[in-house]
């Protein structure tokens, strides 16, 4: 048995970086993306669609999602396979990516999370496991740590990433 394989869905993330095809009829560029795999965790409706599934995106929202969604012919297809499964991205209640040096304080309600994040750096490694989002501690083992924050991975580098 083949194992399948377990895809977190970073929405914002592919219409900005991969390259939009062009229309051959009008030469214009597409901001349609067409996501398929085998398995498809829909979180709203509570609802799993099993053999085939496609999710529409036009500019990094999902416009449909279901078994049988009509595919406009300028789209990107981005097939996964039918033993892909997309669930949505995952969210870390704890990660390392924010956290400060401790100092020898136990209280320091002035240490920011977000001055320790590197909002330009690659988390491809967090994405891949299906994390698009992530709380920053500001540190740890501290009475009073300060203020922490929350941290897009799956999109754009930047300082859009905090949010």
């Amino acid at each position: 048995m083949i194992p399948s394989i377990l895809i977190a869905l970073p929405l914002a993330f592919w219409p900005s970086t991969a390259a939009a095809p062009q229309s051959a009829a009008t030469g214009a560029k597409s901001n349609v993306v067409a996501v398929k795999a085998g398995t498809i965790h829909v979180v709203e409706e509570d609802r799993v669609i099993r053999g085939a599934g496609t999710i529409l995106l036009r500019d990094g929202r999902i416009i449909a999602i279901g078994e049988n969604v009509e595919v406009p012919a300028d789209a990107q297809v981005i097939d996964y396979g039918p033993d892909a499964v997309i669930v949505p991205g995952l969210v870390a209640a704890d990660s390392p990516y924010g956290g400060a040096a401790p100092s020898a304080r136990t209280a320091d309600p002035g240490v920011l999370a977000a001055d320790a994040f590197n909002p330009f750096s690659s988390y491809a490694v967090p994405i891949s496991s299906g994390v698009t989002t992530v709380y920053l501690a500001p540190a740890r083992n501290r009475l009073i740590a300060g203020q922490g924050a929350v941290a897009k991975l799956g999109i754009e580098p930047g300082s859009s990433r905090l949010l």
